[in-house]
């Protein structure tokens, strides 16, 4: 597999630019380059292609109902020498999901690597040949490149917030996203939808119902922060509860409020919008003794 140190792209990059004069850029990639961009791209699309078998694999799990076995006497006997194929079990399904999780994730680390030694080689050539030149663009690859660096953070940011309700981490990502892809207006929309959906809105609140699962909440209106989480000890004729804290926009505090089952799970057993309201804007008054 192609592995490109950045001191040795970057000595590709130089001799390039001391080919062709230091004015300009010159009109290919350097074939080291070039083989890194193509690498580059291949990977994207299987990166794709895997992640999106593995969001698959999570529904089904998810959504998984055993087929019921066929009495012995209807089923069908299979053909002398056929492949007879593996029952689809839950287990076989997280055990896929799992082995595809690790092997996406190492792709990814090593994807995102590329990424950045890419955008850094050209990086330093365009500061080089700038000097001479400067009205001079980036490369188009810089561009496609960059582009797909943001797309990376845009995804980790969704698991933060997916996995952690960890939306200043999210924002903080995208603000810092933008200060090196200013232009991007998916970055852009992102960090909009973000600023909005940080802060819980009555009818968002609303549409949890009691009963419901802490997945059920989490899926509905967004997992909770770890730090927003509370938790109550079993009392006398009282099962043990949990609540959920969502920050509003008027600094107030949303709940939802869980209770333990027989099973060991928590199910919701109360809504509050006004868990907490805002604090206090009155000045407190002095008094004169």
């Amino acid at each position: 597999m192609l592995r490109l140190s950045k001191k040795l792209i970057l000595c590709v990059v130089i001799g390039a630019f001391l080919a062709c004069g230091g004015g300009k850029l010159s009109e290919n990639l350097p074939a080291e380059l070039q083989e890194s961009f193509d690498w580059i791209n291949q990977t994207k699309a299987t990166l794709d292609q895997k992640r999106a078998e593995l969001e698959e694999l999570a529904g089904q799990i998810k959504n998984f109902t055993p087929e019921e076995a066929a009495p012995a006497e209807e089923a069908a006997p299979a053909e002398e020498g056929a492949e007879v194929a593996e029952p689809v079990t839950l287990e076989s399904l997280t055990a896929k999901h799992d082995e595809l999780k690790k092997e996406i994730a190492a792709m990814t680390t090593e994807f995102q690597a590329k990424l950045g030694d890419f955008l850094y080689a050209l990086d330093t050539e365009f500061a080089e040949v700038q000097k001479k030149n400067p009205n001079l663009n980036k490369r188009k690859e810089y561009g496609i490149v960059n582009n797909m660096f943001s797309a990376e953070n845009i995804l980790a940011a969704k698991e933060w917030v997916r996995k952690q309700g960890d939306y200043k981490k999210a924002i903080d990502k995208m603000e810092e996203t933008l200060t090196y892809d200013p232009e991007n207006k998916e970055v852009q929309a992102f960090l909009a939808q973000l600023q909005v959906d940080q802060f819980m809105t009555e009818e968002r609140l609303a549409k949890v119902q009691r009963g419901m699962t802490e997945d059920d909440v989490a899926d509905t209106i967004g997992m909770v922060y770890r730090n927003f989480k509370e938790k109550w000890a079993a009392e006398k004729d009282k099962p043990e509860t949990m609540a959920w804290f969502y920050p509003r926009e008027d600094k107030g505090i949303a709940g939802v409020y869980f209770a333990k089952g027989a099973d060991d799970s928590f199910t919701v057993f109360k809504v509050d919008y006004n868990a907490k309201e805002p604090p206090s804007t009155e000045e407190p008054v002095e008094t004169v003794e």
